[in-house]
C-alpha cells in the first residue's frame, strides 16, 4: 500500500487523491490487495501541481533549504521582502534538517505552521495532499511505530528522483542534438564565405571572430526565446 500511494506521486502520475484514508476506509481484499472506500473527499491534482509538489518533497529529502524555499514560493506564487525572506530561509533550514528523522505527518503539519506564520497561500490541492498524508501516516505508524518518512517511503522517493534525473538527461540530450544541427548548418554557411572571412580576419581578427560567434549563437537565442 505504501509503495502504491507513494510511488505514483514520485513518478509524477496525476490522478485522484483520496483525502480521507482512515482505517475504516481502508480494507484488505483477496490476495493481500489494499482497497479504499468512501470517496466523499476526493480531488484531482494537475500534472503541473504534482510536479511542483514532488520537487518540493525531493528538495526536503535531499536536505536543500534553498530548493525547498524556491519550491514553496513557486507553488504558492508568493513573494517575500528581503527581511522576511531571510527569517523564512532560516526557519526552513531548521525544518529541512529536522525532517530527516520525522514522520510524514510532522513534515506536513510543521510546514503548515510555517506557511501560516509567513502568510504563504498554497493551492487547494496541497490541503488535500496534507490531509491524505497525515491520515495515511497514522495508519502506517500502527504497523511501523516510530518510523520516519525516509524509513517508510525513502526507496520510492529515490526511485522517483532517479526517473526525474533520467528524464532531464534525455531532454538535454534531445535539445543538444537539435542545437548541434543548427550550429553545423550555420558553420557550413560561414564556410561558403571563407575567402571573405579570411580577408576580414586579417584586417580585424577580434571583430571577425566575435561576428562569427554571434552568427552561430543567433539560432540558439531565437529558439530559446
Amino acid at each position: 500500500w505504501l509503495v502504491h500511494t507513494g510511488g505514483w506521486a514520485c513518478k509524477r502520475i496525476p490522478g485522484p487523491i483520496h483525502g480521507d484514508p482512515h482505517p475504516a476506509n481502508a480494507i484488505i481484499m483477496t490476495g493481500g490487495r489494499m482497497g479504499i472506500i468512501d470517496f466523499g473527499v476526493v480531488g484531482r491534482i494537475s500534472e503541473r501541481e504534482l510536479s511542483q509538489f514532488v520537487d518540493l518533497v525531493f528538495a526536503v529529502y535531499s536536505q536543500s533549504p534553498k530548493r525547498t524555499v524556491e519550491g514553496l514560493l513557486e507553488l504558492s506564487g508568493g513573494y517575500l521582502d528581503d527581511q522576511t525572506m531571510y527569517a523564512f530561509e532560516r526557519e526552513v533550514a531548521r525544518y529541512v534538517k529536522a525532517c530527516r528523522t520525522k514522520p510524514f505527518d510532522w513534515w506536513l503539519i510543521e510546514l503548515g505552521n510555517l506557511l501560516v506564520k509567513y502568510r504563504i497561500q498554497m493551492p487547494p490541492t496541497f490541503t488535500l495532499i496534507s490531509r491524505f498524508g497525515v491520515l495515511a501516516n497514522k495508519i502506517a505508524q500502527t504497523f511501523f511505530p516510530g518510523s520516519s518518512t525516509i524509513d517508510l517511503v525513502g526507496e520510492e522517493i529515490k526511485e522517483g528522483m532517479r526517473e526525474r534525473l533520467i528524464g532531464k538527461a534525455r531532454h538535454i540530450r534531445e535539445n543538444l542534438d537539435t542545437h548541434l544541427y543548427i550550429l553545423a548548418y550555420e558553420l557550413m554557411q560561414q564556410l561558403e564565405d571563407a575567402p571573405q572571412n579570411a580577408a576580414a580576419f586579417i584586417r580585424d581578427p577580434l571583430g571577425t571572430v566575435a561576428e562569427i560567434l554571434e552568427a552561430l549563437a543567433a539560432p540558439l537565442h531565437k529558439k530559446a526565446a
